[in-house]
């Protein structure tokens, strides 16, 4: 007959299971991170060639022939505002939300150290935005500042009860 072994440790100290509602907060903070990592990313790289378009009379000319007016100075302005952003901050932000997401990620496995990576990498990304963005475009950063806030509460209230 054959004898069954167990392992001391994992009866001992057994893993703890991660609550259904910190795997929800967890996968939104992973598609958030991911994506406006790869976005911010690839406004850093466009940066420079966008400039050159937007300086570029005969295309913007060509843009405003295939648009109505009201979509043109839409664009135009959402444009303009976005690449005249010194493009050190998408950089930065870019490097941050890949912060971010490694607290994620940590968070996953149940390690509070992710939820420290997390909320300063965010508080960081509030920052910058507000050096960066809102400061000069005269912007608001409230809605950004409530829901880091509220992601930061709901991953603290984990933090203080399930992580280790």
């Amino acid at each position: 007959m054959e004898e069954v072994q167990y392992d001391n440790e994992q009866f001992l100290n057994p893993k703890p299971q991660r609550p259904t509602m910190l795997s929800v907060i967890c996968i939104l903070s992973f598609i958030s991170g991911a994506w406006n990592a790869l976005y911010n990313f690839c406004l850093f790289g466009m940066h420079d060639t966008f400039n050159k378009m937007l300086a570029d009379d005969e295309m913007m000319e060509k843009l405003s022939d295939m648009m109505s007016g009201a979509q043109y100075e839409a664009m135009q302005s959402v444009y303009h505002t976005m690449f005249s952003i010194d493009k050190v901050y998408y950089l930065l932000t870019s490097l941050l939300y890949v912060g971010s997401f490694v607290g994620v990620m940590f968070m996953w496995k149940m390690r509070k150290t992710g939820f420290h990576i997390y909320a300063i990498s965010q508080i960081l990304i509030l920052i910058a935005a507000a050096l960066f963005f809102y400061g000069p475009t005269g912007g608001s950063p409230w809605m950004d500042v409530i829901m880091t806030a509220i992601f930061i509460t709901w991953y603290f209230t984990f933090y203080k009860k399930e992580m280790q």
